[in-house]
């Protein structure tokens, strides 16, 4: 067994799922699951009783308190002891409970001490800090066994201090002369270090089958991999044709031929996650070897061979062969997870044989509704984010059924994530907008979304879409906010504000939009000031607004478009359409207040100036068109500073960009686009610099002086008595 994992499990702590320091999203998840443990990447739950005790003792605390209470134990010293405020230390202490308090004492020197001698963080003891931690060791490995209600977990302290001390034999002792009780919480972490002990001891057989026992994969992996292979089954078979070791290295084959059809040509990353390729005549002489197994019936997990040999069929495409190789399955011996593991693959190879139709999802129900009921964490919820992503959602796209499409993005969403609001659970703000279900719902237009919010909520036609319809009307308030929203972009802004009316404060609080609903107004001029965020502000930070920011900006819209076309002074009315210009443009995807006609921008816009958007990025922007319009109104004014300021903001808007930037050879090459709505732009705003009458803000603009300096020759030359400014 690994040392890491050894180390940790000395500890009173649970182990962390996790991959890597990155995360991305993974919808290729192996379907098929014969071994017992919730992830690959994790241990088995061998403190799960010992958190669970804890918890108890402490008068019913969450298991989450427990754990991180366990967890906060092993950074104390010993010195820390006396003046902790840890809930289990206070708990003991307020009880007068004189056995758990020396107990506890013991076990923070012995966690303080294992830390010296094995340290896993970058602060590395000193040569006298680990003699210290190994005399602490030795003391404690020489405690008397103890009676009373901590004998087990005292004998458990003294295995752990002889394994830290390497004194491996003893370990094996204080196992074997132990009491078995498979339901005292310290056993299952006594026989895991126990297994590590005869690892040492050369007894590996022994500790092979107690990890397979345990479903310790991380340990197995390390210790038979020699055996991950046809011919390390077929040893394992002939010396026990049910060793508890057979389904773990099964398994891994046939994971291992999933990953050799989904990564034929990566072999680095086949590498980097512990997987071999298995070539197709491997493949054909497993089949040949379970099928006699499943005929020999000395095996009594037929299920799992039978299963194994449908999805190597299923793999290589051979579909029919695999849908009645999982249907021979389905009756066939095993344990529970064999049995539901066999079930599931009739799925898949069912669908794959007979085709995605609503007829085959209809038969495929009482399956999906088994996968969708088990939990939001488990195996079967990565059976159905794998089902809709790889398998469904292709067919009904090429099928162009939209709607369908959109509800599947929406229950894959929900069925993964602890947001859902059809069963009324917690909204939370910084789920769904990041999601590829609202990114496809908000690339709707506004008719079309009201659409499908209406088919969402109409009597399903079959069977498999009443599985995943709402039956409530729980996120409602979240609709009234979106196409309200889509309303606003599309500039539909009377017939968005009775959606904004239906949206609470409290929910335009919660948003992940808030803290630039704060910090921003859409009535300042983008191209003369940028209104920063403070993005290392407090993230629980908690807002109240007065009102819908949203709502405001429809009505003041509308408001200024109603005095604008009830004047009939031309002045006016082109100081109306400079400051319509103005709040468009800030409600657009290039302005501050980008917040109020969608959820996100990227990382390239907080700054019009970063400029390394794509050259199509605001092609078809109705908020930008619209501000446009406004401003060619406003160069017809004859007030100076009023012509001038509309002029400068035409050159600002990004709406069919004057330029693109390609990274070419380690450096970004701005490419011009000359015949764009931006250059022309910019060619006037150059001009009027030229006449040397423009105000500084002209003068003095550095994105004006390169653009003039990189188009010297179309530029217009100011006069000589003026200093060059494009030289």
């Amino acid at each position: 067994m690994k040392k890491s994992i050894v180390l940790s499990l000395l500890l009173f702590l649970s182990f962390g799922v996790g991959w890597a320091c990155v995360f991305y999203p993974v919808t290729n998840y192996y379907i098929y699951k014969v071994v017992p443990a919730d992830d690959v990447a994790s241990g088995p739950s061998l403190y799960e009783g010992s958190i669970r005790k804890w918890a108890d003792y402490c008068g019913g605390i969450s298991l989450e308190d427990a754990d991180a209470a366990l967890t906060e134990l092993s950074l104390l010293s010993p010195d820390d002891f006396a003046q902790s405020k840890n809930i289990i230390i206070h708990t003991a202490r307020q009880r007068g409970d004189v056995p758990t308090i020396a107990y506890l004492r013991d076990l923070v020197d012995y966690l303080y001490a294992s830390k010296m001698l094995h340290p896993c963080e970058w602060n590395y003891p000193t040569k006298q800090d680990v003699e210290g931690g190994r005399k602490i060791l030795q003391r404690l490995s020489a405690l008397p066994l103890k009676s009373g209600k901590w004998s087990g977990e005292y004998r458990l302290l003294r295995a752990r201090c002889a394994f830290a001390l390497g004194r491996y034999a003893e370990v094996a002792k204080l196992w074997e002369s132990s009491t078995k009780d498979a339901t005292a919480s310290w056993s299952p972490i006594f026989r895991n270090l126990y297994a590590g002990a005869l690892v040492r001891l050369g007894r590996r057989d022994e500790a092979v089958r107690i990890y397979a026992d345990q479903g310790d994969v991380q340990s197995l992996r390390y210790l038979v991999y020699q055996l991950r292979n046809l011919a390390g089954i077929r040893a394992e078979y002939a010396a026990d044709p049910n060793s508890p070791l057979l389904p773990y290295l099964v398994e891994d084959l046939v994971t291992n031929v999933q990953e050799t059809y989904d990564n034929a040509d990566d072999h680095t990353y086949l590498k980097e996650i512990d997987r071999a390729g298995v070539v197709e005549r491997e493949q054909r002489d497993f089949i040949a070897f379970a099928q006699k197994v499943v005929a020999e019936k000395r095996s009594h997990s037929l299920a799992m061979w039978q299963s194994a040999i449908a999805m190597l069929h299923y793999y290589a495409g051979r579909h029919a062969e695999a849908d009645r190789a999982a249907e021979a399955a389905l009756s066939l011996s095993g344990t529970p997870l064999m049995r539901t593991n066999a079930r599931d693959v009739r799925v898949f190879t069912y669908l794959a044989h007979r085709g995605i139709t609503d007829v085959t999802l209809d038969a495929v129900v009482p399956d999906l509704r088994r996968w969708k009921q088990d939990g939001k964490e488990g195996h079967s919820n990565r059976l159905l984010t794998r089902l809709i992503k790889q398998d469904l959602l292709p067919v009904l796209s090429k099928a162009h059924r939209r709607f369908d499409e959109l509800l599947l993005q929406r229950a894959d969403f929900y069925d993964s994530t602890f947001v859902n609001m059809d069963e009324g659970s917690p909204y939370d703000a910084n789920e769904i907008y990041g999601s590829d279900y609202f990114d496809t719902l908000y690339a709707l237009s506004a008719d079309s979304m009201k659409a499908y919010y209406n088919y969402l909520h109409a009597p399903a036609q079959h069977e498999w879409q009443r599985l995943w319809k709402p039956t409530t009307h729980f996120d409602k308030e979240f609709y009234n906010d979106v196409m309200g929203t889509k309303l606003l972009s599309e500039c539909r802004f009377e017939e968005a504000i009775p959606y904004f009316k239906q949206t609470s404060l409290d929910f335009i609080s919660s948003q992940n939009i808030a803290p630039y609903v704060a910090a921003r107004d859409y009535k300042v001029e983008r191209w003369f000031k940028h209104q920063p965020v403070d993005e290392d502000g407090d993230p629980e930070a908690e807002y109240a607004f007065q009102e819908d920011v949203k709502l405001k900006f429809c009505q003041n819209i509308l408001s200024l478009q109603s005095q604008y076309n009830s004047t009939s002074d031309a002045a006016k009315r082109q100081r109306i359409a400079y400051r319509l210009a103005t709040y468009l443009a800030q409600a657009s995807a290039a302005g501050d207040c980008w917040f109020l006609s969608r959820y996100g921008v990227g990382s390239s816009l907080w700054t019009w100036e970063d400029r390394d958007m794509p050259d199509d990025r605001f092609v078809g922007d109705p908020l930008q068109q619209l501000s446009l319009r406004y401003l060619n109104l406003a160069l017809a004014s004859s007030d100076r500073d009023l012509r001038e300021r509309a002029l400068y903001a035409m050159a600002w808007l990004p709406m069919d960009p004057a330029y693109k930037e390609v990274f070419e050879n380690d450096t970004f090459r701005r490419i011009y686009r000359k015949q764009s709505r931006q250059f022309k732009a910019y060619m006037d705003l150059a001009r009027w610099r030229a006449t040397g009458q423009a105000s500084a803000f002209v003068t003095h603009c550095d994105i004006l002086t390169r653009f003039a300096r990189d188009n010297y020759r179309q530029a217009v030359r100011p006069p000589r008595k003026q200093a060059d400014i494009f030289n």
